[in-house]
């Protein structure tokens, strides 16, 4: 009797072991300390999460490029395009009324764009594929006394004569809106009675001259006869003198 008991006692102990056993190992496998392996020999779930990323990432790209090609044909497209209007001014008789100008400048071909009433002058853009026969339109009519294209003024120059900063008269008249633009021709000899006139600095072209004290009428020690030669007759944009 005694003998059975210890038996039966051993085999209740290895059973004991073995199931022990059995949860350590799965639970080892929920685990994932066998490398993402599961007891089914099914790959883990990670595998899956990385294939769906790589799919999204291929589509986006795929979707941007058209978009991209679009854009820059879009603004090749537009640097080669050419203006489909020419500004003009005219100006019609004083006897025009506000609402014939219009009328005028519509039967011709033109638009308004602006109107200056007191001068009866009227800024219009004229369709560049018809610019010739517009404009011949309007100067065929009665009721027109000029028309003209309608120009930027180009920016005058500033001349590089180290002078030139303290020539404040020059601006008051006017000078310094033609010095650039206006190309004059021809030349004039002048004469000026004074102390003498020094071609020293180089800003001057001298012809003969006279002194009336016998001596060099080049010779200029006072500087007032040269200061008075210089405001007439220097060279401006010479980078010497005055302008």
């Amino acid at each position: 009797m005694t003998e059975r008991l210890k038996k039966k006692a051993q085999t209740w102990h290895v059973r004991g072991t073995l199931g022990v056993a059995a949860v350590f190992v799965a639970g080892l496998f929920v685990s994932g300390a066998f490398g993402g392996i599961s007891p089914l020999g099914l790959s883990s779930t990670g595998a899956t999460d990385t294939g769906a990323s790589s799919i999204s990432s291929s589509d986006t790209s795929t979707t941007d490029t058209p978009s991209t090609t679009d854009t820059s044909s879009s603004s090749a497209a537009s640097t080669t395009s050419s203006p489909s209007s020419v500004p003009y001014i005219v100006t019609f008789s004083q006897e025009t009324t506000a609402s014939d100008q219009a009328d005028e400048i519509a039967a011709a071909g033109a638009t308004v764009v602006s109107t200056i009433a007191p001068l009866s002058m009227d800024s219009i853009d004229v369709p560049a594929d018809s610019e010739s026969d517009v404009v011949a339109a309007l100067q065929a009519n009665s009721n027109v006394a000029d028309v003209e294209r309608d120009r930027s003024r180009q920016t005058a120059g500033t001349p590089d004569d180290p002078g030139y900063p303290d020539q404040w008269n020059l601006p008051l008249v006017g000078w310094d809106q033609i010095y650039d633009p206006l190309n004059p021709l021809g030349s004039s000899t002048i004469a000026v009675l004074d102390t003498g006139v020094s071609d020293a600095a180089g800003d001057l072209n001298l012809g003969n001259g006279w002194s009336a004290f016998g001596n060099d009428p080049t010779n200029d020690p006072n500087g007032h006869g040269t200061a008075v030669a210089s405001i007439a007759a220097a060279t401006a944009g010479n980078g010497t003198g005055i302008a």
